[in-house]
């Protein structure tokens, strides 16, 4: 008996008319262009004229690092605190403000828990940072910060600011 051919049913790959017939991808795959806050343009017109707003950013020159940096803070500085946190801090002369953290783990709880108050306080640095001193500043967690509520970190961090603002004019 003898076979003859029959083309197949499927007369594209895999029966689906919608896919491309060559090698290659469609041009809806790969990478899309990231939107950035740095594209948002910076100038405001209030009133007709236009303003120059400082951006809010919070580089890696804006924070302090190095072990020397704490100590030479602790060692020097000067403090102020409330019932949720403790601002150390020492005037500088890079000409920016200046954030390190110190939230330890037995004060504030488990990684959650400290990463949660971490973002709050570099979130509420990085909106005062214009209104601050140029000043290398450490902000240390205190019991209550554990259980206190984001608007609470908040509100406590603000009124720090404002102090420390007064305390160095």
């Amino acid at each position: 008996m003898k076979r003859t051919y029959q083309p197949s049913k499927l007369s594209r790959p895999h029966g689906d008319p919608e896919r491309p017939q060559g090698p290659g991808s469609s041009q809806s795959q790969g990478p899309q262009k990231a939107h950035s806050l740095k594209d948002v343009p910076l100038n405001v017109n209030v009133g007709g004229a236009s303003e120059q707003r400082p951006r809010l950013t919070f580089p890696a020159h804006l924070r302090v690092r190095r072990k020397s940096d704490f100590d030479a803070i602790y060692k020097r500085g000067k403090r102020l605190s409330d019932s949720i946190f403790t601002l150390t801090f020492t005037m500088n002369t890079t000409g920016v403000p200046r954030l390190g953290l110190a939230i330890a783990a037995r004060t504030v709880g488990n990684a959650v828990a400290r990463n949660r108050v971490r973002r709050v306080i570099r979130e509420s640095f990085r909106l005062a940072q214009h209104a601050l001193p140029h000043a290398d500043i450490v902000v240390g967690a205190r019991n209550a910060a554990r259980t206190a509520t984001n608007d609470a970190l908040r509100n406590s961090l603000a009124a720090l600011w404002v102090k420390l603002a007064k305390s160095c004019a």
